[in-house]
């Protein structure tokens, strides 16, 4: 193999082992890490909802016992007065503890007296029809350090609700229950976000029974996805107390800069990759030029003196490197054979006149 197409050979299969693996080295090493990163910001912006979640209906849950076991509650699930309604329920009570509707129940779960107010803080009977369903039945122990009875559900709309369900008891805590106690809590994705602090939160209920998880691992059923470069989304699903449906809280990470930091550094790696290229090809040529073409060039002189040709009296290099220094002994050895020479003919003419 020639010299010229070894180093060919040896040049482009550098380039082309290099170049990628620069590439896709980025692309798994830093590009992956950021997003890695990103994922478990929004994992962690999931986890922080759901601690919000818990700790509202727990707060929510120490006001409800403070008022289910206060013997005027338990007067008032008796006889119904109208003085308890007109003290204790006015509308100041509802967005005093942030309430969406308050109704009281008897022993089989019936509704005795309720009342609800809509997002402008009005009363609004519609609202509580659409409630008292879900509401009535037996609501379910939810999921918690501490046992709560209730659950969260859905009207249509954005808007999620927290139902919370205590017994009726007297003050001493002595005595049968004289019925149920309810609080409902409506909490807007942007009420949520401005109480934690919380990235974009969204709550929609999902048609099918089962659904996709991807992040089991994360502790929880959740499953991240990105609608778009720009935007992640976390979502897990949240038991319903009504219906077949399950509520699907959504999580969404705005991920602009994200996106723009991986373009910009996606441009970097094909800047960085065209500047290698420029400079490996300018170093391929100079080594081209300076030496491969020099020794070609050392390598025909010394093939024409080698057959003959008379004009070559020494070999022409240029430069002062190693293949100067390899002319000049080449030089030297021709000198040395041409000495030797013009003493053999000296030598010769000596005997031919000796003879003669």
């Amino acid at each position: 193999m020639k010299l010229r197409t070894a180093y060919f050979a040896a040049f482009f299969s550098a380039i082309i082992i290099f170049l990628p693996s620069i590439f896709f080295s980025g692309k798994l090493l830093i590009e992956r890490r950021m997003i890695q990163t990103m994922d478990r910001d929004l994992v962690k912006q999931l986890d922080r909802t759901v601690n919000l979640l818990r700790y509202i209906a727990l707060q929510t849950d120490s006001t409800l016992k403070d008022y289910s076991s206060w013997d005027d509650t338990y007067n008032f699930a008796g006889d119904l007065n109208r003085e308890y309604i007109d003290t204790n329920l006015d509308i100041a009570f509802f967005s005093w503890i942030q309430l969406a509707a308050i109704a009281v129940l008897d022993v089989n779960g019936d509704l005795l007296y309720g009342d609800a107010v809509d997002g402008e803080g009005n009363y609004d009977p519609g609202l509580l029809r659409n409630i008292e369903p879900r509401i009535t039945p037996s609501l379910p122990l939810m999921d918690g350090e501490s046992p709560i009875r209730g659950g969260y559900f859905m009207l249509e709309g954005e808007d999620l609700f927290l139902a919370v369900k205590r017994p009726i008891l007297p003050n001493d805590g002595e005595g049968d229950p004289a019925g149920w106690l309810v609080f409902v809590s409506r909490y807007t994705p942007e009420s949520l976000g401005a109480y934690g602090d919380l990235i974009d939160v969204d709550f929609s209920l999902e048609q099918r029974r089962d659904y996709p998880f991807l992040a089991e691992e994360r502790g929880h059923e959740a499953e991240l996805s990105y609608p778009s470069p720009d935007r992640g989304e976390a979502r897990m699903l949240m038991e319903n107390i009504t219906g077949d449906r399950k509520l699907l809280l959504t999580v969404t990470q705005d991920r602009t800069d994200l996106a723009h930091l991986l373009h910009s550094l996606r441009l970097f790696y094909f800047f960085f990759i065209g500047l290698t290229i420029l400079i490996a090809g300018t170093a391929f040529v100079y080594l081209l030029i300076s030496i491969i073409g020099r020794l070609e060039n050392l390598s025909r002189q010394v093939q024409d003196i080698k057959n003959g040709n008379l004009r070559i009296r020494r070999v022409k290099t240029g430069g002062s490197d190693e293949i100067t220094l390899l002319g000049e002994n080449i030089n030297d050895l021709i000198r040395s054979l041409e000495s030797s020479r013009q003493d053999l003919e000296e030598n010769e003419n000596f005997l031919n006149r000796l003879i003669n």
